[in-house]
């Protein structure tokens, strides 16, 4: 409890020392400001349709696959903030990533029912989604705080990998869309000049239902809910 008060004050007597600075961002001004970041860390998520799939295949394979609960989230940024407005605008990139694997082995037996051989699966699973947001933000007065919302529109993946012992391979793929909200708070720590450390937390909300495989055809009932908390720490340079 005492390091978390000590964290909670040098994080507090941060944002007061950048007070002016952050001031003079919150008034008004003849030339409109730029900034640019990039940000990376963890999604926090729960995307209860493949975290099923993922349970179904350990038991008909008796493997130990962890469910997807968070994933790597790698991001850029850039904002303008137009002269004499207190809000910004910000275009923000990210793409996310998680990967699971497995493997199996299949009897294979005659007419008879006795085993004549055996037929070894690895199977790779890769789900990446690359979420593209606008978003309206503005800082919070008296504080290095920065607040925004925007709406999210995303493209997602999901590629399957399988090799067998036979010496055969195969690979599936089905690509979705699907739009969301998007809000957080980021937490400026100034550097030098304008290059700052930035903390970024908040949540998305996103699902993505709309999944087609290779000949175009929908899949039913396939749905990926990437909603959920993000963390990421970073850079940035300029407002």
């Amino acid at each position: 409890m005492k390091k978390f008060t000590i964290v909670l004050t040098l994080l507090f007597s941060t944002f007061m020392y950048a007070q002016d600075e952050i001031d003079t961002v919150t008034t008004n001004i003849a030339t409109a400001m730029y900034g640019i970041g990039i940000q990376g860390g963890p999604t926090i998520i729960n995307p209860e349709y493949i975290n099923n799939q993922i349970e179904f295949v350990n038991e008909a394979t008796n493997s130990s696959m962890r469910p997807v609960r968070s994933a790597a989230m790698w991001g850029a940024w850039m904002s303008v903030r137009p002269k004499n407005m207190y809000n910004y605008i910000s275009l923000r990139a990210e793409y996310i990533s998680s990967e699971r694997s497995y493997s199996s082995v299949t009897q294979q037996t005659d007419m008879n029912g006795s085993v004549t051989g055996s037929l070894e699966t690895s199977v790779n699973t890769l789900y990446t989604l690359y979420p593209l947001s606008l978003n309206v933000g503005a800082v919070i007065p008296k504080t290095a705080i920065k607040f925004e919302i925007g709406f999210v529109y995303a493209f997602s993946s999901v590629e399957e990998e399988g090799t067998l012992n036979t010496g055969t391979s195969y690979t599936k793929t089905v690509d979705g869309e699907g739009y969301g909200l998007r809000t957080s708070l980021q937490f400026l720590f100034p550097l030098q000049d304008k290059l700052n450390a930035t903390f970024d937390m908040g949540y998305r909300y996103l699902q993505i239902e709309d999944y087609r495989d290779d000949r175009g055809n929908q899949l039913r009932n396939f749905i990926a809910d990437y909603s959920g908390i993000i963390c990421s720490i970073g850079l940035s340079y300029g407002m």
